[in-house]
């Protein structure tokens, strides 16, 4: 598993941010420079948010 995570929609790093994750760091969106990208710690807990937060939106 990496040690980072990129996200790179901001209502889902904002919305993991609410439940006690922490950014590393923001990073111009290469794709997309006028867009930021949101760099979390990777592990288990944070995939599961990510699936559990996406799936609420979808």
């Amino acid at each position: 598993m990496n040690k980072e995570f990129t996200i790179y929609t901001r209502w889902l790093a904002l919305a993991l941010r609410q439940q006690g994750f922490r950014i590393i760091r923001t990073e111009v969106n290469e794709f997309h420079p006028q867009f930021d990208t949101y760099v979390f710690e990777n592990c288990e807990d944070l995939q599961i948010a990510i699936s559990q937060l996406t799936k609420r939106k979808h």
